[in-house]
């Protein structure tokens, strides 16, 4: 994988994650998790950035000792990681040792874009404003009453659970807090905070960011779909109903820490959607029909929705939310395609929405059931 398309792996959640002030005030939906909460590889960051700052000398077991930690165990999961130690170590040096100053003034005059020095750039500015703010960081850490904020963030989340689901939703998984990209993630049954973001988010931002991958880990993956077209619309749907917590309704002016023209195209895709719909319509029918062959096809509907789903998603959630409500969406929180019936429903009452095609929902309903036939089958066996 090119360094690129790792960057763009890292930026979706964060995009979902604008303060929605709807949604700050407090829930009827009760918490029912106890949930683990490890700060520790954080606090090891810090102690490093201040050994750096006194020029103390650091070995290799320091950093072997910081990587093999909890959080940055369930963190490096994928075969990037040992680039990513590395850039970690010298986004650190470059930021905290005082003789890289000018090294440090060259890349933090560089704007963050999405390109092979996506990562790198990053992760100084980041480190950077952690440097800046380093005493009151580590007075948060301390002070802050996480658990009060975890437990506000999970009956928020629970709120946008259907009643059938609430009861029987999985556990959640554990929280580590580490220093990274300014971003948070569900992955390999784990989330992942940033300390710098949580930071900068303010009480009531983290909370709808915490309920927003909360969400994500009640939903599930909803494993029973393995096909490139299924996953691409269940990823549309899963962020599509959890940006509903926490996401400001485009155009938006800014985009945490990223440049204007990233919140630009981030803007131009979800104004796009109506034509992102047609297209996928005219793709998924030119496949069903034999028209395109199925390399042609796969090829093609993997990454079809840019920026993770976010910005197609919340467009129809929006669109959904701002005409009949959030209760269908609700209920339909682990079903892509009752997510995009219910849209289509919707879509046929309005001016200037794209209205998917007889053909397009039929074969989706067609997915949809041999997904479930096949699910069936798993469990007899």
């Amino acid at each position: 994988m090119n360094k690129i398309a790792q960057a763009l792996m890292f930026i979706p959640i964060l995009f979902g994650c604008t303060s929605n002030s709807e949604n700050s005030g407090s829930t009827n939906t009760i918490s029912k998790a106890n949930i683990e909460f490890n700060i520790g590889a954080a606090q090891m960051v810090i102690d490093i950035a201040r050994d750096i700052e006194a020029g103390k000398a650091l070995d290799e077991n320091t950093w072997d000792d910081l990587f093999s930690s909890p959080g940055y165990k369930n963190y490096l999961v994928y075969r990037d990681s040992v680039w990513k130690k590395d850039l970690i170590k010298e986004a650190m040096f470059t930021v905290f040792d005082a003789s890289n100053s000018s090294r440090l003034d060259s890349l933090m005059n560089l704007t963050v874009k999405l390109d092979k020095n996506f990562m790198k750039v990053s992760l100084v500015h980041n480190f950077h404003s952690i440097k800046t703010n380093l005493d009151e960081i580590e007075s948060y850490l301390e002070e802050t009453d996480f658990s009060k904020i975890f437990t506000r963030a999970d009956s928020l989340a629970r709120a946008y659970l259907p009643t059938r689901a609430r009861e029987s939703a999985a556990d959640l998984y554990p929280v580590f807090v580490v220093v990274s990209d300014p971003d948070g993630r569900v992955q390999d049954k784990s989330i992942i905070l940033d300390l710098n973001l949580m930071f900068e988010m303010g009480t009531d931002g983290l909370i709808e960011f915490i309920a927003h991958e909360f969400h994500h880990n009640y939903r599930g993956l909803v494993s029973t779909y393995d096909t490139p077209l299924m996953e691409e619309l269940n990823k549309l749907h899963q962020e599509g109903i959890a940006d509903l917590i926490d996401k400001e309704k485009p155009p938006v002016e800014r985009l945490g820490f990223f440049s204007k023209s990233i919140t630009d195209t981030y803007n131009t895709d979800y104004l796009n959607t109506p034509n992102n719909l047609r297209m996928l319509d005219s793709l998924v029918v030119g496949y069903s029909t034999g028209e395109i062959d199925e390399t042609v096809f796969n090829d093609r509907i993997k990454g079809f929705f840019k920026f993770g789903g976010h910005t197609s998603g919340i467009y129809i959630s929006f669109l959904i939310n701002e005409t009949i409500g959030k209760e269908q969406l609700i209920e339909s929180y682990d079903n892509p395609v009752e997510f995009l019936s219910i849209y289509n429903s919707v879509a046929k009452g309005l001016k200037n929405e794209y209205i998917f095609s007889d053909d397009f929902m039929d074969y989706l309903r067609e997915q949809e059931a041999l997904a479930a036939a096949k699910a069936e089958n798993e469990y007899k066996n």
